[in-house]
This record gives structure tokens, C-alpha cells and sequence, in this order.
């Protein structure tokens, strides 16, 4: 698809380079005032059939098709495997298309001077959208067995499974985890303005990141405390509706498991720095998003009960399992414990 192909293209030219950032960032902006950034966004709205306000279209659109090629009365007999997979085929196109779209954002977005650009040309909801919808990559695959329960027939079954190619459907799901975490990886960036953390909460894209935070893989629970960390910083609001919806906990174990992270993969990270400045190591992510919400007073409790001031003091004492711990993310580990040490039942727990 050509738009697959153009918002491609942009990405890979709005990526930060090996040269200076100065050359970077001149060719970023000029991307944004050949008003791409405008397509980008009408790319993420357009809907793949797997949105779940979508997905009983989706879904009677290929049981329609399968009956068909089962030798029903539709027109669409004998039309073969491209009709019968159509619904899927073009699930997986729009999710190419968001996949490169979001990406090209991300890139646009390390320059300052478009984020502002970005959201005004209505980015934030769309973003948040692709979020939220991201779980639902599998009704790709769901839309088989709903379709067979309506559709009780044996022969229509083994059809659908035969058509509808296993691969396909993985691939869709695959496509659209890496849309979610470009989507996630979007908002951090954005975020780092502080006059759009309130209009990116206002989305609602807080409760759908702690969601991430809890289910998905390393890359995408990665860049969702990414984003919470940037929406968390030098805002009380954001901050209370984190601890509120329940991100401490998760964050905390994620924080944890961190501590197992191998040294070199952690080294090879704050190495790509050099190319994307504002890259963060998972555990500089977590550990900074910890620090933004025990500035607020009601989280230090709920930051402290969840365990978190074990793997603090490892990361900045530099302990066998936090070796690989950049300056970075010590220095948010200082300020974190520096937040929780304002209580004395806190204080106790650190010097225990």
C-alpha cells in the first residue's frame, strides 16, 4: 500500500542520525512543514476492523464471505481465498499503516519545536486510541470462533480455519503490539512538555498505560513507563490518578525484575544514546517514574508498601544485581529515596 510505503519513508527520515542532532532536528522540522504530520495523524484514524466497535461488522463480513465459498446464495460465491480473507487482508494493511505512522511520530516528536504541532493537529486521542484498541489485534483471531458460534455448521468451521491463515492473524496481532508501544513511546515524547501531560491524562491515557504496564511484553510494559514517567513529572494530578489506578505495584515489580537485567543488554542501551538522546534504559524509565510520584505525598506510603525501597537502594548502591545501573537512573533512585525518607516509618525501612 502506498501509504505504508510514504509513512515508512518518513520515519526513516525523521530518525535520528549519527550526525549532529543539529542536521537531525533541521530535517524533522522540515518533514512537519511539508504538513505530513496532518497525513500521519488521518493514517491512525482510519479504522482496521478490529476495533471493537468494529468487530461485529468485521466478523459478518467474513461469516458472509465463508457461505460464499460454501456454495450460499451471496454474490461472493466462488470468489476464492482473497474474498474469503479480505476482512483479514485489510486488518493487516491498516495495521502496517498505523505501525509506520506511529513510528514517524515518535521521530518527529524528538524535536522540541513539532510536539506542539503534533498535538494540535489532534494526535493525543488517536494515539490514545491505538492504545486502547491495541488488545483487541486479537479479534483478528477471536473472529473465527465467535463466527463459529453463531454458525454452528462443522463444514463452515473448518473453512474459516483454513482460510483465515494463522499467520495472518499473528502477524495483525504482531503489527499492532508494535503500533501500541510507537504509540506509547509518542506520548513519552510528548509529554515532555508539561503543557500537554494535562490534555494527554485528559485523553484518558493513563488507565490504558498502567493496562500495558500489566500485560504486555518487556518492550511494550517499557514504554508505557516511559510515558507514565513523563506524564507523572511536575504534575500532582497525573500523579495522584497513577497511584489511584493502580500503577504503583506494577511498577514496582517491573522495577524488581529489572535488577535480574543483564549488564552488557543494559550498556548496549545507554550506548544508542549517542543517536536518540532520548532513549531510556528500562530501568531509568521505571526508576524515574517511582521518582516523579513520591513527589506527591499521598503515593510516598503506597510507593513504600509495595517494596520498592529494596531495589532503590540496590540501584544506587550499585549491589551485584543493579551493576549495570547508569548514572541516570542512580540519580533517580537518590531522589526517589530522598521523597520516601520525608516520612520516619519510611526512614526506618531504609536504614532496617
Amino acid at each position: 500500500d502506498e501509504k505504508i510505503v510514504a509513512a515508512g519513508a518518513l520515519r526513516n527520515l525523521a530518525f535520528p542520525s549519527s550526525e549532529k542532532d543539529s542536521i537531525s532536528t533541521q530535517l524533522q522540522l522540515q518533514i512537519a512543514k511539508e504538513g505530513t504530520i496532518k497525513l500521519l495523524v488521518s493514517i491512525l484514524k482510519e479504522k482496521s476492523g478490529t476495533e471493537p466497535s468494529m468487530r461485529r461488522k468485521t466478523m459478518k463480513a467474513a461469516s458472509s464471505l465463508m457461505k460464499g465459498m460454501l456454495g450460499g446464495s451471496s454474490a461472493d460465491s466462488g470468489s476464492g481465498e482473497s474474498s474469503s480473507a479480505s476482512p483479514i487482508r485489510k486488518a493487516l494493511t491498516v495495521a502496517e499503516m498505523h505501525e509506520q505512522a506511529s513510528g514517524a511520530l515518535v521521530n518527529l516528536g524528538a524535536c522540541a519545536e513539532n510536539r506542539i504541532s503534533i498535538v494540535e493537529k489532534g494526535a493525543i486521542p488517536q494515539l490514545v486510541a491505538r492504545i486502547k484498541n491495541a488488545g483487541s489485534a486479537a479479534a483478528a483471531m477471536s473472529m473465527i470462533s465467535d463466527i463459529t458460534e453463531e454458525e454452528t455448521a462443522t463444514s463452515l468451521r473448518a473453512s474459516i480455519e483454513s482460510e483465515m491463515k494463522a499467520d495472518d492473524t499473528d502477524l495483525i496481532a504482531t503489527v499492532t503490539a508494535r503500533t501500541q508501544i510507537n504509540c506509547a513511546r509518542a506520548l513519552a515524547v510528548l509529554c515532555l512538555n508539561d503543557s500537554i501531560k494535562t490534555k494527554t491524562a485528559a485523553a484518558g491515557a493513563i488507565p490504558h498505560l498502567i493496562r500495558m504496564l500489566q500485560i504486555s511484553g518487556s518492550s511494550g510494559a517499557e514504554a508505557s513507563a516511559r510515558a507514565l514517567r513523563a506524564l507523572a513529572l511536575n504534575n500532582e494530578a497525573n500523579q495522584l490518578e497513577m497511584m489511584r489506578e493502580g500503577a504503583i505495584p506494577p511498577l514496582v515489580r517491573m522495577f524488581e525484575q529489572q535488577e535480574a537485567l543483564e549488564q552488557e543488554q543494559e550498556r548496549r542501551l545507554i550506548e544508542q544514546r549517542e543517536q536518540q538522546p532520548l532513549l531510556l534504559t528500562t530501568r531509568e524509565s521505571v526508576v524515574g517514574c517511582l521518582r516523579n510520584l513520591a513527589l506527591h505525598t499521598e503515593c510516598q506510603s503506597v510507593i513504600a508498601r509495595a517494596g520498592a525501597i529494596p531495589p532503590l537502594l540496590n540501584t544506587l548502591s550499585g549491589a551485584a544485581n543493579a551493576k549495570g545501573a547508569s548514572l541516570k537512573a542512580k540519580e533517580s533512585a537518590a531522589g526517589a529515596l530522598w521523597s520516601l525518607t520525608i516520612s520516619e516509618e519510611n526512614r526506618t525501612l531504609v536504614l532496617a
